[in-house]
C-alpha cells in the first residue's frame, strides 16, 4: 500500500468513526457539565480552566444556534475554515 493510499484508509476510518459520533449524539444539561467542570476545578490551572469552560460555552451556543436552524451541508466546511457559517 502505497502512501497516498494509506492516507485514504486512515481517512477514511476517521469519516467512519465521526458518522458514528454523530449517531450517537447525547443531550446533557449545561448544568451538569458545569457541576463536573466545578468538581475538577481544582486539578486544573486557571489558564486550563477558562478554555474548558470556553469551550462548553461555544458547544452550547453552537448547540442551541443548529437546532434553531441547520446550516447546509457544505456550511461545515466553514468551521474548518476559521469562518462561522451564516445561521
Amino acid at each position: 500500500m502505497g502512501r497516498g493510499e494509506k492516507h485514504k484508509a486512515r481517512r477514511g476510518s476517521r469519516a467512519a468513526a465521526m458518522a458514528s459520533i454523530h449517531q450517537q449524539r447525547i443531550e446533557i444539561p449545561m448544568r451538569n457539565l458545569e457541576a463536573i467542570l466545578d468538581r475538577v476545578k481544582g486539578a486544573l490551572s486557571a489558564e486550563e480552566f477558562t478554555a474548558l469552560k470556553g469551550a462548553l460555552e461555544t458547544l452550547e451556543f453552537l448547540t442551541r444556534e443548529l437546532e434553531k436552524k441547520p446550516p447546509q451541508r457544505n456550511a461545515w466546511a466553514q468551521f474548518g475554515s476559521g469562518r462561522l457559517p451564516r445561521l
